[in-house]
């Protein structure tokens, strides 16, 4: 008996230490497996911030800033007394506003062309309110007319401070400050007034041009909107005056080519892409651009773990992309940056900075191409009153103002096709196919409904009835 219990006892503590060298060698495994995932990650963060930081100095060495401070100081104060922007927000400071709603709903529909015909005349009661209204406002109109002879032009923010300063008062002030030029031209037109109509123009087309040096994609996405009232006052100008001398057409076509500035786009891309690498490096940067969905302590632990650099080279390729995008011919462009969108969204949700505040790649190039065709079509407009002033008749098709009034026929940067010229039973109508491609036959852009989103079709058009 004592024998048998031996060996029981002997058959169990063999047991017992099997199991504990089992453990013991689990224990190891894991430990080494833990080690090795611990070298691997440590690995892959060093890679991920050696490639971050090396594609930054591949955009540094190209000659742009990538840093905020570098950003600030690549964009110049104008030397006193020279800076647009400032005598603009003069005039937005005095500015009156109406004094009643419905006076300010009225105003603003007449310059949106939604009470009437571009060729209606106004009614007295409207002629009586706009007078009045201008009158009101004369020392800011004052301000907006010294803005039209500087050429310098820089609104006060700090760009250090990224989207957490970004100027919302921009789009305020552009607003008061615009609309006032644009409502003169108007007044100016129903007195049969080219000379002043045409100087109102131009202010207000200088208004617009302040914003071109803002390095970020919002700033010029307020300037298209300025532009696009500039260009409604002028298509009611040329339909209500038909004494213009060719000097002053000649100016506003001239205004026009000034307008024209790809390179407005250039820098407000590349003042984003300095604003989202700086929120890659600086966590206290993240918050104000993508708001309180994201916690801080998520934005912190991204950045520690090195998933905020693995983020920033996801970034700096779309915008390597989108770059790239913006040199192909223009037709090319939007189902390109469709692409580069693609890509976009197929990235894990945890690159929330790209997310939230990079710019979408179709957008900026739709904003892009609509600027360029809404100049383009208005510069053929002038064109064509130049014309029609020196031969008393409408032209049967844009060539005929090849080389006289135009160097060539623009071209639609939508589809590639030269724009399009229609005579009118009234009046001719310049058009762009717009964004969809599409040739709807010079029709307009509705009137915006609130709270209703623009689904129909339509062009981008310039038109003079007379």
């Amino acid at each position: 008996m004592a024998v048998n219990g031996g060996a029981g006892t002997d058959l169990s503590n063999s047991r017992f230490r099997a199991r504990r060298r089992w453990r013991r060698r689990l224990g190891y495994g894991a430990l080494i497996l833990l080690l090795a995932g611990t070298i691997f990650y440590a690995g892959l963060r060093y890679h991920w911030r050696h490639e971050f930081l090396r594609r930054v100095e591949v955009i540094r060495a190209s000659g742009s800033p990538v840093t905020l401070e570098e950003l600030g100081k690549s964009y110049q104060w104008p030397e006193s007394g020279e800076n647009a922007a400032a005598a603009i927000l003069s005039a937005a400071s005095c500015y009156v506003p109406p004094t009643e709603k419905e006076s300010e709903e009225t105003l603003w529909s007449i310059l949106g062309g939604q009470r009437l015909r571009r060729a209606e005349p106004l009614d007295e009661d409207s002629r009586t309110m706009l007078a009045e209204h201008l009158k009101a406002n004369a020392q800011a109109l004052g301000f907006l007319r010294d803005a039209t002879a500087l050429e310098g032009s820089r609104y006060p923010m700090d760009l250090t401070k990224g989207f957490g300063q970004f100027p919302m008062y921009i789009g305020e002030v552009i607003n008061k400050a615009n609309i006032l030029p644009c409502l003169e031209a108007i007044l100016h037109a129903e007195n049969g007034d080219p000379r002043r109509a045409s100087e109102a123009v131009l202010t207000s087309l200088a208004v617009t041009r302040s914003l071109a040096w803002e390095p970020m994609v919002g700033c010029q996405i307020n300037r298209l909107t300025c532009q696009k009232a500039a260009l409604i006052a002028l298509q009611r100008v040329l339909s209500r005056v038909d004494r213009f001398a060719d000097d002053q057409l000649l100016a506003l076509s001239r205004a026009l080519t000034k307008a024209s500035d790809a390179d407005s786009w250039t820098r407000a891309l590349i003042g984003e892409r300095c604003i989202i690498i700086a929120m890659h490096e600086r966590p206290d940067l993240v918050e104000p651009a993508v708001g309180p969905s994201v916690p801080q302590f998520v934005i912190n632990a991204q950045k520690e773990l090195g998933l905020a650099d693995r983020s920033g080279i996801a970034f700096l390729k779309l915008m390597d992309r989108l770059m790239q995008v913006r040199q192909l011919p223009a037709q090319e462009r939007l189902d390109a940056a469709a692409e580069v969108d693609k890509a976009r969204h197929a990235l894990p949700g945890s690159f929330f900075i790209i997310h939230e505040a990079a710019p979408y790649a179709v957008g900026v190039v739709r904003w892009e191409l609509t600027e360029t065709a809404r100049l383009a079509t208005a510069s053929c407009g002038l064109a064509v009153q130049r014309y029609r002033l020196a031969h008393g008749a409408l032209p049967e098709a844009l060539r005929e103002l090849v080389p006289m009034y135009l160097p060539d026929v623009p071209l639609d940067p939508f589809d590639g096709k030269p724009l399009r010229y229609k005579r009118l039973e009234r009046g001719y109508v310049i058009y762009s196919a717009g964004p969809d491609g599409t040739d709807d036959g010079g029709k307009e852009q509705p009137p915006a409904v609130r709270g209703k989103p623009d689904i129909s079709a339509y062009d981008i058009t310039f038109t003079v009835e007379r």
